[in-house]
């Protein structure tokens, strides 16, 4: 069988170096939930402690996107460039969009960053960009079980053959 993304079968290795991937992705995520929350908190009692808050938070959330989204791409060219499978451009795709929500998200959040009023286009930005890496994460959950499967299988058949 196949792997869906390199076009060769994968090895316990791969479902490994996967895992740490996807606790990279886990990362921006978690900083994107945070500064959605961070955001209500400012709608709701606007306070600098919440617009500083949510800025850094959404300038953390952008570089770790950025962290995941150039693993990656390395990822994919060390592999040798295989055309991916469909999930796997999927979750690219939706992190990289994410990618480019948080650096509008956070361009907006710099212009003024004294402003106490949250305009409702960044908060629409930030829910959005955490839509989508809540996404990009279920997709590498699956991702991932398909390789340990997958690794799993390789190893069975190697005992049965030998």
């Amino acid at each position: 069988m196949e792997h869906p993304s390199h076009g060769a079968r994968p090895s316990a290795a791969d479902a490994g170096a996967l895992s740490l991937y996807v606790s990279r992705v886990r990362l921006p995520r978690t900083l994107a939930v945070l500064a959605l929350m961070s955001d209500v908190m400012l709608v709701l009692t606007a306070t600098t402690f919440w617009s500083e808050l949510s800025r850094a938070l959404i300038g953390a959330e952008l570089l770790s996107i950025a962290l995941a989204v150039g693993t990656s791409i390395v990822a994919h060219r060390r592999s040798g460039g295989a055309r991916p499978a469909m999930i796997c451009r999927l979750q690219m795709g939706g992190a990289g969009l994410a990618l480019l929500v948080s650096i509008v998200n956070f361009w907006c959040r710099c212009v003024d960053p004294g402003r106490l009023l949250l305009l409702p286009v960044e908060l629409a930005l930030t829910a959005i960009s955490a839509g989508l890496l809540v996404i990009a994460v279920r997709l590498w959950r699956d991702i991932t079980a398909l390789l340990r499967a997958e690794a799993l299988a390789e190893c069975l058949d190697e005992a049965e053959s030998a």
